[in-house]
């Protein structure tokens, strides 16, 4: 029974880093509205152990998902570079769009959620 309550609060805790994350993305006066839509996906599908977005996905691709143009994706990808938000890795056969995302943010949202989780978890 012990076990399945620390379940709930590891899921909750979970939970609240995402939101975190997320919201602080929607809240960033940096990046305009396009930047934010590409990068909340960038970080909805990337790998999480490795923070690196890799899939078979091209710029049409996302493009289309996004309902945005290429050229569009193309200059949001470039400025998310540009400002820090993420970094280009070399592409790889059948990984034509391959991202690295920022660290920090994901940490200061898993910093913020630990705070508001202070004594129902375990450092």
């Amino acid at each position: 029974m012990h076990n399945r309550g620390r379940r709930v609060n590891v899921r909750s805790f979970c939970d609240r880093v995402w939101d975190t994350l997320f919201t602080s993305i929607e809240a960033c006066d940096e990046l305009s509205r396009d930047q934010r839509r590409l990068y909340t996906f960038l970080w909805r599908t990337v790998d999480v152990r490795t923070r690196i977005f890799e899939r078979g996905l091209g710029v049409a691709a996302i493009a289309r998902r996004l309902r945005m143009s290429d050229a569009a994706v193309q200059r949001a990808i470039s400025i998310l570079c540009a400002k820090g938000f993420a970094h280009r890795l070399p592409e790889l056969p059948r990984r034509p769009v391959r991202l690295a995302l920022n660290p920090l943010l994901i940490e200061a949202a898993y910093d913020d959620a630990k705070r508001s989780f202070r004594g129902r978890l375990a450092s």
